[in-house]
């Protein structure tokens, strides 16, 4: 795991000297090595720093080059088949030089070029420089497991891994208040929009190629090479829903095992954060079934609070004997990291910070790379809107609708849940309304209310990215074979699916990923598998309907305790309901949202009230800390 950069600048006289800086921005999550490459032709550069899991030797220095063609590569992740692969390509001819990924994913684009892409099982973002050519590509893994942002000011083109290397090479990053709108509406600026203007993330599944012409870079719109509707390719996925059977329980179990399995590659030790959830014990329950003789978990304690879980994280260590720490996070102790939170955080979340806890526990605790249960409830239910939405769908097809929706907003405990309900009778022929109404944070006429200045994304959980306001010549490309998929997956499928595309992808894979590299920490994912999609997907509806959420993972995995089975589901998250009440955060925010109203001339009033979910006033707090 790693940090990348590059930079075009015929308009800088150094051009060495901007890219280092972009890079030792990064350093935090590339402690281990550095390097850069200099092209002999243009102002051109490629940098690299490294955290080392798969060949520790410095054999491994990046960018590396290939030694017969005009190849370079600069590469952040990992490739978790890259011995059979490496293998493959060496009965095809190659000879490698390293026992790296690296040099499996250069040697193979030589050899295959994008052929090689859907070959590759794992979390990825890299770049490679055809000298020749004079061509650059960008490419992102299948589920956004590692970040790419890239952007284009006039003759200048630049990319990272960090949004936090552009603003400390110089560059002019002017606020997208578009994108601000969108995490309002959402917890997290949706993917291709990143905070600042003229700067894009790479969508998930996508690369793009950036050509010079008379020496100019011209950027070609993102190629979709993966999306969810390739599951469909799988027959058992494009039969819909099946019967949940022994056997369809016992196909579900080797695949968590083969995802598992594949995940632990590393020349490194692998522990585990270990929440007492349904999910991460699983996880280390696997861990034990297939093996591992030496677990080491790490979990978070909130002392006295009614959110604490390590009652359940204990349970689950000793039951499973693993060698357990855990970290004691009170208001101080988020309070005294705030500063170098906020540094880290690269641009507004409403969620993450516990991940930068723990994982600055688990690195303290000499563990570089650890395992987590995210994407469990994604794949296998474990949402409320995995009840709702479905059910919503429903109504939305029912001409009493109004009726129902306006009895139900007058039962509604709080304002801002009628508003939202409001919304969704406004809305009702988008098929993406009630997960809008689900997982929503503001309404547009919240926004409209606050006289929020500039025009607001249609659907923050439409794509985007066919918008034809992105008026860019880097107009980030559309995955338009997953336009109709609500047509052919099963409802719990399409909520599945909407879970991953626009929760996971936009807010947890970028948070975790962000948080945990602050601390020089590799986080892995074993749930955010395509294979494991293809195998889960089939009978996720049956195992639903006939049991209990999670089911499906509950029995494939098996011998997890009862108290965790049953226990009352609860996320991942700081006791902010309570915290954001308590002196001096309370003022913190108070003063936040002050400068946050003067700055864009905002009306605030009565949109943050006592009985609100408490994401809505973090989220306008984290903004202002941006913005203002």
């Amino acid at each position: 795991m790693c940090r990348i950069a590059g930079l075009y600048d015929p308009e800088s006289p150094d051009v060495a000297g901007k890219l280092l800086r972009m890079r030792d921005a990064m350093h935090r999550g590339g402690p281990d090595d550095a390097g850069m490459y200099l092209s002999p032709h243009l102002p051109l550069g490629l940098a690299h720093r490294r955290l080392s899991v798969i060949d520790l030797s410095q054999a491994g220095h990046q960018p590396m080059c290939h030694d017969m063609r005009p190849l370079v590569i600069t590469f952040n992740g990992e490739i978790y088949n890259y011995r059979e692969l490496r293998q493959n390509l060496m009965d095809a001819g190659e000879h490698f030089h390293t026992a790296t990924d690296t040099e499996v994913i250069l040697r193979g684009y030589a050899r295959m070029g994008m052929d090689i892409l859907p070959r590759l099982r794992g979390m990825f973002a890299f770049a490679i420089w055809d000298e020749e050519q004079r061509e650059l590509l960008l490419v992102r893994d299948r589920m956004g497991i590692k970040p790419l942002y890239y952007g284009l000011q006039g003759t200048r083109f630049f990319f990272a891994s960090e949004l936090k290397a552009f603003r400390q090479a110089g560059f002019p990053l002017p606020v997208s208040l578009e994108a601000a709108a969108a995490f309002l509406q959402t917890g997290s600026i949706p993917v291709p929009l990143t905070l600042y203007e003229n700067v894009w993330a790479l969508p998930p599944g996508h690369y793009v190629r950036v050509q010079w012409r008379q020496d100019q870079p011209v950027v070609d719109e993102p190629t979709c090479w993966w999306c969810f509707t390739d599951l469909l390719a799988t027959a058992q996925v494009r039969a819909g829903s099946q019967g949940y059977t022994p056997e369809a329980r016992e196909a579900v179990r080797q695949a968590l095992i083969d995802s598992l399995q594949v995940h632990l590659v590393a020349d490194v030790e692998v522990g585990a954060f270990l929440s007492g959830g349904i999910d991460s014990t699983a996880i280390v329950s696997l861990l034990r079934q297939i093996g591992v003789p030496d677990i080491r978990t790490v979990s978070v304690v909130f002392p006295g609070h009614e959110l604490d879980e390590s009652n359940y994280a204990r349970l689950a260590a000793s039951h499973f004997h693993t060698r357990h720490e855990e970290v004691v996070v009170t208001l101080p102790d988020l309070l005294g990291q705030w500063e170098d939170m906020l540094g880290v955080m690269d641009q507004p979340t409403i969620d993450g910070l516990n991940v930068y806890m723990v994982s600055q526990a688990a690195r303290k605790a000499g563990l570089k790379v650890v395992l987590s249960g995210l994407g469990g409830d994604e794949l296998f239910g474990g949402y409320p809107s995995f009840r709702w939405v479905p059910r919503l769908r429903r109504w939305q097809a029912s001409r009493w609708l109004p009726l129902a929706v306006q009895i139900a907003a007058w039962r509604a405990r709080s304002v801002d849940r009628r508003r939202r309900l409001q919304a969704f009778v406004q809305q009702r022929q988008d098929p993406r309304a009630a997960y809008r109404l689900v997982r929503g944070l503001f309404t547009d006429a919240e926004l409209q209310e606050m006289r929020w200045p500039s025009p607001l994304p249609a659907n923050p959980y439409a794509d985007l990215t066919d918008a034809p306001a992105r008026k860019t010549p880097a107009s980030p490309g559309h995955d338009r074979k997953d336009d109709k998929i609500e047509q052919v997956l099963t409802p719990l499928q399409y909520v599945s699916y909407l879970e991953s595309r626009y929760y996971m992808r936009n807010q947890l894979l970028r948070d975790a990923d962000v948080f945990s590299m602050a601390h020089g920490l590799e986080l892995r994912v074993p749930f955010v598998d395509h294979h494991l999609y293809a195998a889960v997907w089939p009978y996720l509806d049956a195992a639903y309907r006939h049991g209990y959420p999670k089911r499906l993972l509950v029995e494939a995995t098996g011998s997890l305790p009862l108290a965790i089975i049953h226990r009352p589901k609860q996320g991942f998250t700081f006791p902010f309901a309570d915290w954001i009440r308590q002196e001096p955060l309370c003022g913190q925010i108070a003063d936040g949202l002050h400068r946050l109203s003067k700055t864009l001339d905002l009306r605030l009033e009565g949109l943050c009230l006592p009985d609100s979910h408490w994401s809505r006033t973090w989220a306008l707090f984290v903004l202002s800390q941006f913005v203002v």
